[in-house]
């Protein structure tokens, strides 16, 4: 496996011509330091009902709902840990495109988002035990994880990894 040591310059801000602003040192990585965090992951339902049992069932709790007084509109914040999932439900929803795994991530766009787990063979247990069907079951992936997959309700994929490498902070294991 080759893993390619990230070049942090590519991610420094520049101006329009693509040069750094001339306050920053060619060495200053501007946005470091936890000044940014990631904060939540917004997704549009179909069935609010359906979504909310799903994500649920994987540990979220519901932390704040807002309803559109004309009644075409609900928003609902689930957290898990710090993280929060931002779920739309509107009554007449625009149709999205069947998704297929394999040739989803040519697509661009936001393609899936992952929840970190300590033990994927023990997640993967407890998913099966508890009803979730795995639409790909675990795989060693090419940057070093093992992940799988899950489907929501609307088919937006949910992977699940494993995730030890030495840049990735400790987490407690259950098992």
């Amino acid at each position: 496996m080759k893993l390619i040591a990230l070049d942090r310059s590519a991610y420094e801000p520049r101006d329009e011509t693509g040069e750094l602003p001339a306050s920053a040192p060619a060495e200053t990585v501007l946005y470091s330091g936890g000044m940014l965090s990631i904060h939540h992951v917004s997704l549009s339902v179909a069935s609010l009902a359906a979504s909310l049992r799903f994500y649920i069932a994987l540990g979220f709790s519901e932390v704040l709902r807002w309803e559109a007084e004309d009644g075409t509109l609900v928003i609902v914040h689930l957290k898990l840990g710090a993280f929060v999932l931002e779920l739309f439900n509107y009554s007449a929803p625009a149709p999205g495109a069947e998704r297929s795994l394999d040739d989803d991530l040519r697509v661009i766009g936001v393609r899936h988002f992952a929840l970190r787990t300590a033990s994927i063979e023990r997640t993967r247990e407890v998913l099966v035990r508890d009803g979730f069907s795995i639409y790909r079951d675990i795989t060693e992936g090419r940057t070093g994880i093992k992940y799988l997959f899950l489907r929501d309700p609307d088919g937006i994929f949910v992977e699940v990894v494993e995730d030890n490498r030495a840049f990735m902070p400790l987490m407690d294991r259950e098992d």
